[in-house]
């Protein structure tokens, strides 16, 4: 089988264009009903951050993107998504002048946290990052404040490592360098210990195994994060922070929370990321977004890092 894909033709969907016009002038004139107070001229230290998506991530109309951005602007936002070229300008023309940017480490970088290579793979990939975005506009990092690495990521997979013999050979160094022996984790030689998945753990040895098999998991997860924040800073700059978000799934129930997922207080400690990043569901009640804070910031005090958090607002019926 064989098929051609060709780009769509905008002029023969006018429609489309049209509406996108027609709700942009809705979203300012519903905005300044509100009858907010005018922002102060100079933005406030913190970054308050609202997105503008549209046509394939840009909106490609100015006068849209216009509309748009003034609607932020009369929400309260002094940060908007991806400043480059045209949209730097718009938005310069109405005071806000910082961004913020979602160039996440390469996607081959989470088959497997002990690869060899991962620091050159993401030397190589936020270099062509950096160079594609000043070739557009070679002022778009300079107003750059933050840029997530991940959105939800989870973390490695304790059944892939025990099948690879570079993560069994890291697992039995790393247990080496706790100081542990082969009988402490109920082998008799080192070439028999490997990571442990949970529903391996059915003695008190092999539980042994997958307690240290999750440490050990942890450890190589926020390493290799720690290598993608190194990239961006070396390429994107130090001006910018780098995060990941973390779900909210310890409260979602979601299996990618802090038992599946990565260990928010490691990531502090050994300073994957450089901000501390999750979201909060405000449409659950401030006591949601305000338990996250508390686990951000008691996470970020080892190495006193900022934090963030998306605020999700969708309604929610009441039952």
């Amino acid at each position: 089988l064989s098929s051609l894909v060709l780009p769509g033709d905008i002029t023969r969907f006018p429609e489309v264009v049209a509406l996108a016009s027609a709700l942009s002038d809705l979203h300012l004139e519903r905005a300044k009903a509100l009858g907010l107070p005018p922002l102060p001229a100079a933005p406030g230290q913190i970054p308050l951050e609202l997105g503008i998506w549209g046509f394939g991530n840009a909106h490609r109309s100015l006068r849209v993107m216009a509309a748009e951005m003034e609607v932020t602007r009369i929400l309260g936002a002094n940060t908007l998504n991806d400043l480059q070229g045209p949209r730097r300008e718009l938005a310069a023309s109405l005071g806000i002048r910082r961004s913020f940017l979602s160039q996440w480490v390469p996607h081959q970088a989470w088959a497997c946290a002990t690869a060899e290579g991962l620091p050159a793979l993401m030397d190589r990939h936020f270099a062509k990052v950096a160079a594609d975005l000043r070739a557009e506009d070679p002022e778009a990092l300079a107003v750059c404040h933050r840029n997530i690495l991940q959105d939800e990521p989870g973390t490695s997979s304790l059944e892939h490592m025990q099948a690879c013999a570079r993560c069994c050979e890291a697992f039995r160094s790393f247990l080496q360098e706790k100081g542990l022996a082969p009988t402490d984790v109920g082998a008799a030689e080192w070439p028999q210990v490997v990571p442990t998945p949970r529903d391996d753990a059915t003695d008190l040895p092999s539980r042994r195994r997958h307690y240290w098999s999750i440490h050990f998991r942890d450890l190589t997860n926020a390493q290799l994060v720690r290598e993608g924040r190194l990239a961006a800073e070396t390429h994107l700059g130090k001006h910018i922070l780098n995060c990941v978000n973390f779900t909210d799934g310890a409260l979602s129930g979601w299996d990618a929370a802090l038992a599946n997922g990565p260990d928010w207080f490691l990531y502090g400690r050994t300073e994957a990321v450089s901000l501390l990043w999750s979201e909060g569901w405000a449409s659950l009640g401030p006591e949601v977004s305000g338990y996250i804070v508390d686990m951000l910031r008691a996470a970020a005090r080892p190495a006193q890092l900022p934090v963030g958090q998306y605020i999700i607002c969708n309604h929610v019926p009441t039952l």
